[in-house]
Formats: structure tokens, C-alpha cells, sequence
């Protein structure tokens, strides 16, 4: 494939994701239930609840990622009726998103790309920035939803990118180490996928163009 331009996730994919603080939410969600529930539930109520926002919250009915996150986290603690309060869960969440730990090899694939390269990701812009000045990830363009008014797997939010960059889908590859927020919608659209499969998790029905290990890997084949 003949690629001229690059998108990149950023959260899950150059930095790691905020996983061990929504574990501990989780945790905290049951032993404040009085329902008989695991952190699996919990976790698959929360997750389908903050991909409904992400999916109907665009336009004119855009909504901050903040104000989603707390939305989706006061449905979950008011289904599973616990006594933690949603504003404080939402808060610890911001907290992560803006100081996460970077994986060892983003800041040096991001420093080593030739061709031009744009981070998408569904956060708000104050956010992005925040932690692209933590992680010291050089960061030379961001779309963000704030800037399409859309989340992904939204189609809205590739197509923004996809301008801002003045390229055409089929020279553009999308990497992400997310198949159902970042590389199925970016086929549909006939973006070439890159999968960063750092835990060597199974395919379902969907078959990226590339799949590695790691970033460094990656950077090698594009080089």
C-alpha cells in the first residue's frame, strides 16, 4: 500500500489505557451494591452505556467526553443502586486521562515517523493536550470529537481527520490497538487498518491490514 498520511490513536495506543482505575471502580461499584454482581457486570453495563453516549452524542447534540463519562457512570451506579457518588468516580477518571503512563515505544514512534501523522481520539481537546504535555509525546496535529462534534466509531470523526490531513482514504492508515472504536470504522471508510496487538488477543470477524506486536514494529515495516 502506497501510504502519505497517518492516524494514530492515542489512549490504548501510545499510552495505556485508563484500565486499572476502571477495575478499581468496578470493585468498588459491587461492594457498594446491595446486588449479588461481579466486576464483569459492572464493567459491560458501563462500557455499553458510555458507547451508547459515544454513538448518539454527536452534531448538534454534541456533549464534552466529561459530560459523557459522568452520564455513563451515573447509569452504572444508579442500575447497580451503589452509594459511591458519580462525580467523584468522573473526576478520578479526568485524572487519568490527563496523566497516563506511556507505553515505552509511543514517544519514539511518534519522533520517527516521515510521513504526516495526526492523533484522533475521542477526548476533549484540554484533555488531549494535557496529556500529550505529561507523556512528553510530540504530537504535531490532533483531531479530536470536540473538533468533529462526533465519537468515534462514529464515521464523522475519520472523515474530519481525513480533511484536516488533505488526504484521500485509500493513501491514509489508521493505527489503533482498538478493532470495534478505531479500525472497523475506519475500513468501512476505506482506511487501511494497522492493529497494535500487545496482549495477542484473538480476531473475531474483522482482519486488519497489519498486525504487530508493538509500535517499533510497526515504525520498522512503514520505514
Amino acid at each position: 500500500m502506497a501510504v502519505k498520511a497517518i492516524l494514530v490513536d492515542f489512549f490504548g495506543t501510545l499510552v495505556k489505557s485508563d484500565e486499572g482505575r476502571i477495575k478499581d471502580i468496578c470493585r468498588q461499584v459491587c461492594e457498594t451494591s446491595p446486588l449479588f454482581i461481579a466486576p464483569g457486570d459492572v464493567a459491560a453495563y458501563w462500557w455499553e452505556r458510555l458507547d451508547h453516549y459515544a454513538r448518539t452524542c454527536h452534531g448538534e447534540n454534541f456533549r464534552p467526553q466529561r459530560e459523557l463519562e459522568l452520564r455513563a457512570i451515573s447509569d452504572m451506579v444508579e442500575h447497580f443502586e451503589s452509594r459511591l457518588a458519580p462525580r467523584d468516580l468522573t473526576q478520578s477518571m479526568l485524572e487519568r486521562w490527563r496523566k497516563p503512563e506511556g507505553w515505552h515505544d509511543g514517544r519514539l514512534f511518534m519522533s520517527r515517523i516521515p510521513i504526516a501523522i495526526c492523533v484522533v481520539c475521542n477526548a476533549d481537546r484540554a484533555d488531549i493536550e494535557a496529556a500529550a504535555e505529561y507523556t512528553q509525546i510530540d504530537i504535531p496535529r490532533i483531531v479530536c470529537s470536540e473538533d468533529a462534534r462526533a465519537y468515534k466509531p462514529r464515521h464523522e470523526i475519520f472523515q474530519y481527520a481525513l480533511k484536516v490531513m488533505g488526504a484521500r482514504p485509500a493513501e491514509t492508515l489508521h493505527i489503533s490497538d482498538s478493532i470495534h472504536y478505531d479500525l472497523r470504522p475506519a475500513a468501512e471508510l476505506g482506511i487501511h487498518t494497522a492493529w497494535v496487538n500487545r496482549r495477542g488477543r484473538m480476531l473475531d470477524d474483522f482482519t486488519p491490514d497489519i498486525v504487530c506486536e508493538e509500535l517499533g514494529m510497526l515504525r520498522r515495516m512503514i520505514r
